[in-house]
């Protein structure tokens, strides 16, 4: 009988187990899905404070490090998230003229930047350089080729690609320690004129990589904030009295960078830093696997904290 109790016991543990795998399973198909599908913000060039879109000013887009077989896929999807944003743009200036009858004038609106970011990444400095990658100048030089020209007059609204304005001091460039970099900056110069609240940023990535990096700076952005948030109440404590300026919590978006070639898939690239060579269509199961190692060293939020993060940075319909 005692052996018999052992048995179901074993099965029930056995059961509730993989109803958690099965779980977590859900979880995740259901964020890699959103990830890939993302919708971008609503962006507008109008100053108005009953507008619930997003000043472009106040968006950012961050193409996330790759090796140089990745980054033309990487400069595909910044050049498609600039061109839906502008239309956006033109979309709004075309209303605005209806509702006007005509007598709206876009040249009376302030200049608008909308801000394209990278590290500047010496790769031989780097410890130890990685393989089969130039460094961000690449990715860098190349977005700013295929933008040349690219913006909308009639808004105002010129599109830069510019560095993070901060030395890169690690020894190594991952998908993680880049989105923790950037968000790290971007909160703590949330009171500089240039980034003053900043309030999304767009991360570009490979299809085989978004899910993963956008997952990290989703994380990011929540620690990042916290950290933020914790230092603001010791200082106002020890001030005496409260600090007015709390920075947005920053709403992270994705963008997956569409394969344009029939053997996209199929190719053999560089991935993982350069150390791992191998199909595109391979590397999704070690990019799953990477989640769940750093979520278990607790580098990456939850999946449900991700995705209730999206519920609420979408809002309600």
């Amino acid at each position: 009988q005692q052996q018999h109790h052992h048995r179901h016991r074993r099965m029930y543990e056995s059961q509730q187990k993989n109803k958690e795998e099965s779980d977590d399973e859900i979880l995740l198909r259901e964020f890699v899905f959103r990830s890939l599908m993302d919708n971008l913000p609503q962006v507008t060039a109008l100053q108005s404070k009953n507008n619930k879109a997003i000043p472009i000013d106040k968006v950012v887009i961050y193409p996330t490090s790759h090796t140089d077989d990745n980054v033309p896929s990487v400069v595909d999807g910044v050049e498609e998230v600039v061109q839906s944003l502008l239309q956006q743009l033109q979309a709004e200036e075309q209303q605005q003229q209806i509702l006007t009858e005509g007598q709206y004038d876009s040249t009376t609106t302030s200049n608008n930047t909308l801000r394209i970011l990278l590290h500047n990444v010496d790769n031989s400095k780097l410890d130890p350089p990685q393989p089969h990658c130039s460094g961000t100048p690449f990715t860098y030089n190349r977005i700013q080729e295929r933008l040349r020209g690219i913006s909308n007059k009639n808004n105002n609204t010129s599109v830069k690609v510019q560095y993070v304005p901060r030395e890169w001091k690690d020894k190594s460039f991952n998908s993680l320690n880049e989105v923790q970099r950037l968000m790290e900056f971007l909160y703590q110069h949330s009171n500089d004129p240039e980034y003053q609240d900043i309030q999304a940023v767009i991360v570009v990535s490979t299809p085989f990589h978004l899910p993963r990096s956008f997952l990290s700076a989703l994380s990011s952005s929540v620690f990042n904030h916290n950290d933020v948030l914790s230092a603001l109440s010791v200082f106002d404590r020890e001030q005496h009295h409260h600090h007015k300026h709390h920075p947005p919590f920053l709403k992270v978006y994705a963008k997956a960078a569409k394969p344009r070639q029939a053997s996209y898939w199929n190719r053999v690239v560089a991935h993982s830093q350069g150390t791992l060579v191998a199909a595109r269509h391979d590397l999704i199961s070690s990019e799953l696997k990477r989640i769940h190692k750093y979520q278990e060293k607790g580098d990456l939020v939850s999946l449900e904290h991700a995705l209730q993060l999206l519920q609420e940075r979408d809002g309600a319909n």
